[in-house]
């Protein structure tokens, strides 16, 4: 049972969120200086959503390494979830709404401030966009790749390697040190070699 602080800030982050989309979705809509920089806006969306799967592996590489279930805050609003998971991995496709995406609406809502500053480029906005709803999304995503029956449109996304599929995230729960990336998985390939380059022992001279 979660407390019950946890579950009112999950729904206060929901409401800020959807603001934000609304806010950033219309300034990117409105905001091309040329018709060539629609095109760029598209193509940075991608961009985006590579950089929230990138983001969201080493979140869970972090919350699966480090702290406690125990530790003030980060422990019952973050930790918990990641180390409840590892103990029951279907856990989270049983989730409500709420409960399964207020942690990512917490981490979406900075990234999309970020594209709504005054001074962000038209570029930028774009790329956070993309980045920000990729980051709200990590966790239903990653519980469509738990459950037993999805969308037919998240399952055609799945085989085709647009988000997070079942079996390249089964490799993450049977070796639990690799494939840490659950957004899409795009990135995940290229933390697991980052993080073995930084576990790998120095050679002595």
């Amino acid at each position: 049972m979660r407390p019950r602080f946890v579950a009112l800030a999950g729904r206060l982050a929901l409401a800020a969120v959807a603001a934000c989309f609304v806010a950033l979705s219309a300034k990117v809509a409105t905001g091309a200086p040329a018709p060539r920089d629609a095109f760029l806006a598209i193509a940075s969306l991608p961009l985006g959503v590579a950089v929230a799967d990138l983001l969201s592996g080493i979140v869970h590489w972090a919350c699966d390494t480090f702290l406690a279930e125990t530790t003030p805050v980060l422990g019952p609003l973050l930790i918990a979830p990641f180390r409840e998971h590892h103990r029951d991995p279907t856990a989270i496709a049983r989730h409500g709404f709420v409960e399964l995406n207020a942690n990512t609406s917490f981490a979406a809502i900075p990234i999309a401030c970020v594209g709504l500053a005054q001074r962000a480029s038209f570029l930028l906005s774009a790329c956070a966009l993309g980045c920000s709803v990729a980051v709200f999304a990590t966790n239903q995503l990653h519980a469509w790749a738990h459950a037993e029956a999805v969308p037919r449109a998240v399952r055609w996304l799945q085989g085709h390697g647009a988000v997070l599929a079942p079996a390249a995230h089964a490799a993450h729960h049977r070796a639990g040190n690799m494939r840490y990336c659950v957004t899409t998985g795009w990135m995940s390939a290229l933390l697991d070699r980052t993080l073995a380059m930084l576990s790998a022992p120095r050679g002595t001279s």
